[in-house]
């Protein structure tokens, strides 16, 4: 067989699997969301293209007629350039799977569906976007878009009835999505938004499996995974390895036999060495990516609070212009409140200066060059002033991010990075001792008459006791909001240099002339 027949015979079978797929995936899917909301009936087209024809365009049309009602169904061809409309795209090059999307707009009660279809060349995620516009709240579909409002019975009760429309298939439950998180229904919370079917735990569809989020937008998403993808194939891959080198121990195994001892030990060795393989392929999909992106921001969404309480709070001791101040001027100035800056929180400012830059206009921060950045002193900073320094730098950072093309972006950008990954692991420990020792005020410490009883740690081995070095407990009367120090550049003037530098040294001659005279 020459390489040409062994290439179309490699692509038919290629089409036929995605196409499979596709309809594996799919269309479970949206018939799992309509038995979900009776009363719609989303549209759902099958098709192939068939590469041996020499008219791809009338193949790819073919299923651009398959429309029901008023839905639009359109599909696309995707090439290795890219993606190319289904009218336009000519070429006979190598066509995979394209996709399917609802373009038009399908009625769901007060709000709309759509369904849209990535290619499913690597057996990547459906998504069937559920979107309900709350602008106007009647009848079962009306949610509360507020505390006082949801408090109320009537409020609650349609809520319910909306949990019971969405009640099957099971697994699929109606959620409301606060501000900072999802409650269950009828539960009271600040600003309650939306009301958004999703399914919470892994519910079968198809070959895969249904998770949601509920990411505080006016959008539930339900996402439909391939179990074949690489990326569920790894995770099951290196829970398999985990599992069997639990099982052998460690790699200095002991056994009776050493012949065993020595297969288990290089079994072990093996394992080793196939999982490092196997994370650094899973750590490239896009599905890792997607839930690493996804985790970030809902730890993000935790901790903005607490933030922002940080950011405020040290900006309250922090006076404007805490650059320009030197250690015993902070001391010494007055402030607001008529009080003047402890002789702790001023030695921290100026000795670890990093902190200045919370009264540094951010627009500023980000033309700073990366030298300037990579020089601020950051040892020795709490968890409080991380908080406060990851809340004011983090939209500055996004900036950096999307200027990748610039190599002084990049290096600001891995310094934020570095400075975000230090910042996690110092709330995540303190978060930890907190949830195993109690929280400041109820923090008890172990003693010589009960060793076994509270924290153990002394001094600020305790991250309790080391976040209240300095405590940022005090109100100076400094603004908390985003109040900066202006700055400002003035241009020189080369061609008077010269004559300044004469002017300098005549006033110098006169000054040490005075001096004399007066010694005299």
């Amino acid at each position: 067989m020459t390489m040409a027949a062994r290439a179309y015979s490699w692509f038919r079978s290629a089409l036929a699997r995605m196409r499979r797929s596709l309809e594996a995936v799919v269309r479970p899917a949206v018939e799992a969301l309509a038995v979900a909301y009776p009363f719609v009936a989303p549209a759902f087209v099958s098709f192939e293209i068939d590469a041996t024809r020499s008219d791809s365009v009338g193949a790819a049309a073919e299923a651009v007629t398959a429309v029901q009602d008023d839905v639009e169904v359109q599909s696309t061809v995707a090439a290795e350039s890219g993606a190319h409309n289904a009218s336009t795209f000519t070429s006979t090059a190598t066509l995979v799977m394209a996709s399917i999307t609802v373009d038009a707009e399908t009625t769901v009660g007060e709000g709309s569906l759509a369904v849209s279809e990535s290619a499913l060349d690597d057996s990547s995620s459906a998504v069937i976007v559920v979107s309900h516009d709350v602008s106007e709240c009647s009848g079962a579909a009306a949610v509360a878009a507020n505390s006082s409002a949801m408090s109320g019975t009537e409020a609650a009760g349609d809520v319910a009835d909306l949990s019971a429309a969405a009640r099957n298939p099971p697994g699929l439950e109606l959620c409301v999505p606060a501000r900072y998180g999802s409650v269950g229904s009828g539960a009271t919370a600040d600003t309650l938004v939306l009301a958004s079917p999703t399914a919470d735990t892994d519910t079968a569809v198809g070959t895969g499996t249904a998770t949601a989020e509920a990411d505080q937008s006016e959008q539930a998403v339900l996402s439909v995974s391939n179990n074949d993808s690489p990326y569920n194939e790894a995770v099951a891959k290196l829970k398999d390895m985990s599992a069997r080198m639990e099982a052998i121990g460690s790699p200095d195994v002991k056994h009776p036999d050493p012949a065993i001892q020595k297969q288990l030990r290089k079994e072990y060795y093996l394992l080793e060495k196939e999982m490092e393989q196997c994370v650094t392929a899973m750590m490239q999909t896009d599905e890792f990516a997607a839930k690493e992106a996804r985790e970030d921001r809902q730890w993000e969404e935790a901790n903005y609070v607490a933030n922002l309480k940080a950011l405020k709070a040290i900006r309250r001791t922090m006076p404007v212009e805490v650059k320009s101040m030197s250690e015993a001027q902070l001391r010494t100035a007055e402030s607001p409140s008529g009080k003047t800056v402890p002789a702790e929180i001023a030695r921290k400012f100026k000795r670890t200066n990093i902190l200045e830059l919370l009264r540094c206009n951010p627009s500023d921060i980000a033309k700073t060059s990366p030298v300037v950045l990579e020089n601020l002193r950051d040892m020795g900073l709490s968890a409080t002033e991380r908080r406060a320094l990851h809340v004011h730098l983090r939209d500055t950072a996004e900036t950096w991010k999307a200027q990748q093309g610039s190599a002084l972006a990049v290096r600001k950008y891995e310094w934020f990075r570095a400075l975000k990954a230090t910042f996690k692991s110092v709330v995540n420990s303190y978060d930890t001792h907190v949830e195993q020792y109690g929280p400041i005020g109820d923090h008890p410490y172990a003693s010589r008459d009960a060793p076994d009883v509270g924290c153990p740690m002394l001094g600020k081995q305790c991250p309790l006791k080391a976040d209240q070095t300095p405590a940022y407990d005090v109100d100076l009367g400094w603004p908390d909001s985003d109040v900066y120090v202006t700055s400002s550049v003035v241009k020189g003037s080369p061609y008077d240099a010269g004559a300044q530098a004469m002017a300098e040294v005549r006033a110098l001659i006169q000054e040490m002339q005075r001096a004399d005279a007066l010694q005299a």
